[in-house]
């Protein structure tokens, strides 16, 4: 009978001790209980061994020592390295799972802000393509009126009322691309200055 109650009282030891947190940790050796963070949300550190681009460089050295923010693509250049190296060191493949959502999410949304400065590229472009035909809807429409000018330039050079180095000089430095002064449409002060065609 005593027997029987010692078999009891050490089955019922054996159970609660199993029951501890102490216990739970050796039985998962080597689980951790720590989340696992997104490494591209962490500040840059130049401190953990990765090399410096160009362009980090030259963000530090503008503002004279200022700090300025880093960009999204600053921040996803630097973070990269140490994602890698976490993933490398992942224990389990539930971490290594989040790891690599985290990192596939990075590159999508770099990517996404690689597009929407194709976008934005375009419309500019495109924006200074329509700037282009319209001034050259405006040249042909003023043909008749150019050509006019012209002729009455080169009257007054014939009655001696305009000079010849007057008429000469119109255009110079803009050889090639006759009646475009740099987007500026041609005027004429010798209509009321005795100069010839001037570019404005």
């Amino acid at each position: 009978m005593q027997r029987l109650f010692v078999l009891c009282l050490c089955f019922a030891a054996t159970t609660a001790w199993s029951q501890t947190p102490h216990a739970e940790t050796k039985k998962r050796p080597g689980t951790s209980m720590q989340p696992i963070y997104n490494p591209f949300d962490q500040p840059i550190d130049y401190g953990m061994g990765m090399e410096m681009g160009m362009d980090d460089m030259m963000g530090m050295d503008m503002g004279m020592g200022a700090e300025q923010k880093p960009s999204q693509d600053e921040l996803f250049r630097a973070n990269l390295p140490r994602a890698i190296q976490i993933l490398k060191e992942a224990k389990t493949p539930e971490n290594k799972s989040t790891l690599q959502g985290y990192i596939r999410e990075a590159f999508e949304q770099r990517y996404d802000r690689m597009m929407s400065q194709r976008q934005k590229d375009i419309e500019r472009l495109r924006n200074s393509l329509a700037e282009l035909e319209s001034d050259l809807k405006r040249r042909t429409a003023a043909k008749d009126r150019v050509v006019q000018l012209q002729l009455q330039s080169v009257q007054l050079a014939a009655e001696g009322l305009l000079q010849l180095d007057d008429l000469q000089g119109v255009g110079r430095g803009n050889e090639g691309n006759e009646g475009y002064g740099g987007g500026g449409e041609m005027g004429y002060g010798g209509m009321d200055g005795g100069m010839g065609f001037q570019s404005r």
